[in-house]
């Protein structure tokens, strides 16, 4: 009996505590390397998709999404949220845009994090992504 209500009160407790425990914010790193976009979830928990996103450089023409990301990690899943990295392959050919970013989206399909790939600009992206301008991965 006196274990059942050690046990009762620690269940309890932790439930007090996982539920004022602050919530972490999720962080992301995008990068282009070779062919591909890199998005790094720095620090996150339960990102369970990564959108590619681009803005036209027609600004009458609203955000589109490319694609989806691909975990590229080997690891298995982790609980407590280690970082992932996904990879985005970089459309084959040219596209008249300005901006990249990747939206990060929670287990429940909410958002939880944006962040833009740091070349911005028409010719900048383009010389980025298609003309080679790009690290080789290490």
């Amino acid at each position: 009996m006196r274990y059942t209500l050690l046990l009762l009160s620690l269940a309890l407790g932790w439930q007090t505590i996982a539920q004022t425990w602050p919530q972490r914010q999720t962080v992301l790193r995008v990068s282009a390397v070779q062919f591909l976009i890199i998005v790094n979830v720095v620090r996150g928990v339960n990102v369970s998709k990564i959108e590619i996103w681009a803005v036209p450089a027609d600004t009458a023409s609203n955000e589109y999404r490319l694609g989806t990301a691909t975990i590229f990690d080997w690891r298995g899943t982790s609980p407590w949220g280690q970082p992932r990295t996904w990879v985005f392959p970089i459309p084959p050919k040219p596209l008249s845009i300005t901006h990249v970013f990747a939206k990060a989206f929670d287990m429940n399909g909410n958002l939880v994090a944006t962040k833009f790939l740091p070349q911005h600009g028409e010719t900048v992206l383009h010389k980025a992504l298609w003309d080679g301008d790009k690290p080789k991965p290490k």
